[in-house]
């Protein structure tokens, strides 16, 4: 949601001050002796990553899978945040906002006829090219219930504090911060000043270069906050309120209500503003917005939705915590999780709990949120609708009433739970219509190593002759993350007589003296120029930025000999049929890993040796 005039949107920007995240969490410690909370709108979070090419291959895969993408991209979001001194608190929205209809459906475009494209060119390949299915399958992503589900199931996992609001995402905010649950709101919106968020956080860097953690912050309050050197200079006035505010937001535009007109110019608006705030008592003020504001509506549809806008502005529907402990604040009630909720406006008026305070409907705003709270939820079955508590912890969902859909794990031909992608249905569409990163991905599943140099081409062949080996896809025990490594689970060897251990020095001389692999379709070995060679260069290829210290470890001896341990010949339940050549080791006591770190090494002798990639 944000303002729609262009010349107020550029003016508030020149207001923001350039910060780092460190040193605003630094600040407010030595003022709070505590860390700074901040509130994050996952909506917001999880638009911006749908245009990530790995959501959109995972969006599209066949048979569906969990946008783990996703969930991935905001757990290294609220990291930025975390690793910086904050505290964060998830904030996730519910009811569609029907003054706001009109909003969501422009944003939406036309998703449903580009999804009918995209069906009809997978229906007819030799009519279309392969860049022309890549947009459409971008065009078409958009955030299904199960996104959602996904990523509050991995916020939980992760025990990140969330919080499910009754309506709109920022009001709730609004509330939040007024009962100090939270002290800053990051979000791309600009019209937050305007709802009374006293301090917003924009333009967070979230890279892993030296920028991470820089960011904008814009302050409502204090000697270089917004009113004083915005709205009340704007103005001419030094009484301006919330109220005013609000209304100036209105007359500007937003998602409830088109600008006043498009013909009328800013400084048209900022001169009604000005007589409006000039104005002493709440009488004056309101006799001013009937006799001079609304008559400049010349549609009476329009006018009444101004109307039910200003009124949502001020009085929006939220949710408020209640402790239960009485010299407990919201904030510690929260977090103890000793509390009680309740629907009323956010003005934080108590008669605004009572359902009355919204009627009559079209004299308020345009609807009863207590009505379509509790009885828009047609598919939930007398007695199992959500509580507003459970809306609150996002135990269930206050848009349906319902528990979080989420897509069930992929598994293999026994029923095993695979890494994401790991299963592709090919008779969906030409191989040459599915991402490269799908097919590496089915690849590795399956233990198959691929060329550095290997074109688009070469892969397509190497997934035909496996499909005609029939081999199936390991479990996810040694894929996570996006490729394979050792799990305490695959160590658990059955208890067999040639299952053999090699520890200690043994397991290391063993190591440097395995000096070939088994390439594909080659019966004979390939030997390395050096015995150390294979440490580099096989290793190399198996690592990751995320797990590069592991080949750190391995080349350079910095892992405790005493814990390694080799097998030639490993037997596992969670890999049956499959005898494994495995490199486990635990690093220093110095070293600043877990120390139930376990080093990445599976090769499978079968066919042949598959190489796993971590």
């Amino acid at each position: 949601m944000g303002i729609q005039n262009t010349k107020a949107k550029q003016e508030i920007k020149r207001h923001k001050v350039s910060s780092t995240l460190e040193r605003t969490a630094q600040v407010f410690h030595v003022n709070k002796g505590r860390n700074p909370i901040a509130g994050i709108d996952i909506s917001v979070w999880i638009m911006m990553c749908l245009s990530n090419q790995r959501v959109v291959d995972q969006f599209h895969a066949d048979p569906k899978v969990p946008l783990t993408a996703v969930s991935e991209t905001i757990m290294n979001k609220i990291n930025v945040f975390l690793s910086n001194g904050w505290g964060v608190l998830m904030v996730f929205d519910g009811q569609r906002n029907p003054l706001k209809a009109e909003t969501n459906e422009k944003r939406k475009g036309d998703l449903e006829g580009k999804k009918r494209r995209l069906a009809r060119a997978l229906r007819a390949p030799d009519e279309v090219s392969v860049r022309a299915i890549a947009k459409l399958r971008k065009d078409t992503v958009w955030p299904r219930d199960d996104i959602y589900g996904e990523v509050i199931r991995a916020l939980k996992q992760n025990k990140v504090p969330v919080f499910g609001a009754p309506f709109e995402t920022d009001h709730q905010m609004v509330a939040l911060q007024r009962q100090g649950m939270i002290d800053y709101v990051v979000s791309t919106d600009t019209d937050m000043p305007f709802l009374g968020i006293s301090k917003t956080i924009y333009n967070v860097n979230y890279s892993s270069g030296r920028s991470r953690g820089r960011c904008d912050i814009l302050e409502l309050h204090g000697p270089n906050g917004l009113f004083e050197k915005f709205f009340k200079k704007k103005f001419a006035c030094e009484n301006v309120s919330l109220d005013d505010v609000g209304i100036f937001a209105c007359l500007l535009g937003n998602d409830f209500v088109k600008q006043l007109s498009e013909k009328l110019r800013y400084s048209g608006i900022v001169e009604i503003m000005k007589q409006l705030t000039a104005l002493q008592t709440t009488s004056e003020k309101k006799d001013f917005f009937t006799a001079e504001i609304l008559p400049k509506y010349a549609d009476p549809a329009i006018k009444e939705r101004f109307c039910h806008a200003v009124f949502f502005w001020k009085h929006a529907p939220v949710y408020f915590v209640t402790p239960t402990v009485a010299s407990d604040s919201p904030r510690i009630a929260f977090q103890k999780g000793q509390y009680s909720v309740s629907l009323r406006g956010m003005d934080t008026d108590e008669s605004s709990a009572n359902s009355q305070f919204y009627t009559p409907v079209k004299r308020k705003m345009g609807f009863d949120p207590f009505e379509i709270l509790r009885k828009s939820h047609t598919e939930v079955m007398a007695g199992e609708e959500g509580s507003d508590e459970a809306f609150v912890n996002l135990d269930k969902w206050s848009r349906t009433g319902l528990e979080f859909g989420l897509i069930p794990p992929q598994t293999n031909g026994s029923g095993a739970e695979v890494f994401p992608g790991s299963m592709l249905n090919f008779d969906s569409a030409p191989m040459r219509f599915f991402p490269q990163r799908s097919l590496e991905i089915w690849l590795r599943s399956r233990g198959v190593p691929i060329p550095k140099d290997a074109n688009r081409d070469t892969i397509e062949v190497i997934v035909n002759r496996v499909r005609r080996y029939g081999i199936d896809s390991l479990p996810k025990a040694c894929f996570r993350g996006g490729g394979a490594y050792i799990t305490w689970a695959v160590l658990s060897p059955i208890e067999r007589i040639d299952d053999a251990w090699m520890e200690g020095d043994d397991a290391l001389q063993r190591i440097r003296m395995f000096a070939h692999i088994f390439p594909p379709e080659r019966t004979n070995f390939e030997h390395l120029p050096t015995p150390d060679a294979f440490v580099t260069e096989t290793l190399k290829e198996m690592h990751n930025a995320r797990r590069l210290r592991c080949l750190m470890h391995l080349e350079s001896g910095s892992f405790d000999v005493q814990t390694l341990a080799i097998s030639n010949n490993l037997k596992s339940d969670v890999c049956p049929g499959k005898s494994l050549f495995v490199i486990k080791a635990e690093p220093m006591l110095l070293e600043k890993v877990q120390r139930n770190t376990v080093f990445p090494l599976i090769l499978a002798q079968n066919d042949w040796i598959n190489v796993m990639r971590r």
